[in-house]
């Protein structure tokens, strides 16, 4: 059994990184509602994790902040979270999984909630132009990025962010096109956004997030612009 396993993730590898791209994983993340029964609702009751402490908290570390955009919020358990602690900003999350959405803005309209907005859309193109948000928030969204896309992402992230960045993912100094690691992806992240924002403020330390690949490369990164 191991060595099928292993087999499978070789292939999988293989398969992202030199045949089809994002495309696999866009498929399964697009879809996932099909084959994991209330997956969407399931993950909005997981709001009250305690790793999620430590990404509102980083957002104190922004004066007068008034918006936060959370790429790859499935149907928006850290916005609800967040919510809690920022009564008044603007909250924004844009996911490629048209069930999260719905399931998310289902929740958000029966909070009567104004100030919340769910998007369809890609990591790598979204929907909102440049500097729309004073923040962007990744949660556990590159590890599933494709070598072939997580420059654009990147890009994309740098675009959309006036104040900063906080990301909460798998990272490991010094790797260049990306390791391979149980079915996830990892990257230098530090350095990634460095090559578009030589001049920022980067903090680097271990993610709260505990368990499996986390416990090895689980990182947290706040970027000052």
């Amino acid at each position: 059994m191991r060595r099928l396993k292993a087999f499978l993730r070789k292939t999988q590898e293989f398969v992202e990184r030199r045949v089809l791209g994002s495309y696999l994983q866009q498929l399964i993340w697009s879809t996932r509602h099909l084959y994991k029964k209330n997956w969407a609702q399931n993950l909005l009751d997981t709001s009250d994790h305690p790793h999620r402490k430590q990404i509102f908290e980083a957002f104190y570390e922004f004066k007068n902040l008034r918006s936060v955009l959370d790429l790859g919020c499935g149907p928006g358990a850290n916005i609800v979270t967040i919510r809690k602690k920022f009564s008044d900003i603007e909250l924004i999350g844009v996911d490629i999984n048209s069930e999260a959405i719905r399931v998310g803005q289902a929740y958000f309209a029966s909070k009567e909630e104004n100030k919340v907005k769910l998007i369809k859309g890609k990591a790598d193109a979204v929907p909102l132009y440049d500097k729309s948000v004073d923040v962007v928030l990744i949660d556990a969204l590159l590890m599933f990025i494709t070598p072939n896309l997580i420059d654009n992402v990147i890009t994309e992230t740098v675009r959309l962010a006036k104040k900063g960045i906080v990301i909460n993912d798998y990272h490991l100094a010094g790797i260049k096109d990306g390791k391979f690691f149980g079915g996830r992806w990892i990257y230098d992240i530090e350095s990634l956004i460095k090559r578009k924002l030589p001049q920022a403020s980067i903090t680097v330390k271990k993610s709260d997030f505990v368990g499996g690949g986390w416990d090895s490369y689980g990182t947290f990164i706040v970027v000052h612009l």
